[in-house]
């Protein structure tokens, strides 16, 4: 896995090598560049996502998050904003090793994706653009970038 240097990001993305593109795609699985996320998948009507540790999630009747997330410019802010922010559904299925895994914990992702998520509400606040208690109705993915 390569890390990419990226200009005025803060959480710095990384690129899967070419085998382990390979092994995902041969899994059902859409590599993506992220901090947090390594891969997305459908399977039926749920979404799959497979995090930088190689923890593999099922988001059940939720397979129509797939393409909105793969054009996302932030996958783990929509992870945050769609997903964890409103508590949606979800069960761990498994992993999916491959060898430049991040060794970390669920958790520890998983408090990366709220503090990215929570950093952009700042910053959202900051340029006047939060309104509390209304943002569940507003797409706010891809604004992470103009942000920065």
């Amino acid at each position: 896995m390569i890390r990419l240097i990226d200009k005025n990001r803060e959480y710095k993305r990384f690129r899967p090598s070419v085998s382990e593109k390979i092994a995902l795609a041969n899994n059902g699985l859409q590599w993506v560049l992220s901090s947090n996320v390594s891969a997305l998948g459908v399977n039926d009507n749920d979404l799959i996502i497979r995090f930088q540790n190689g923890s593999l999630y099922q988001y059940p009747n939720q397979a129509k998050l797939y393409e909105p997330m793969l054009q996302s410019n932030s996958k783990g802010h929509f992870v945050w904003a769609k997903l964890r922010r409103p508590k949606v559904a979800y069960q761990k299925i498994g992993a999916l090793p491959l060898e430049s895994d991040i060794q970390t914990t669920d958790e520890d992702i998983f408090n990366l994706v709220d503090l990215e998520g929570l950093a952009v509400m700042a910053r959202l606040q900051q340029l006047g653009m939060f309104i509390p208690n209304a943002t569940q109705g507003l797409d706010l993915v891809g604004l992470t970038d103009l942000l920065r």
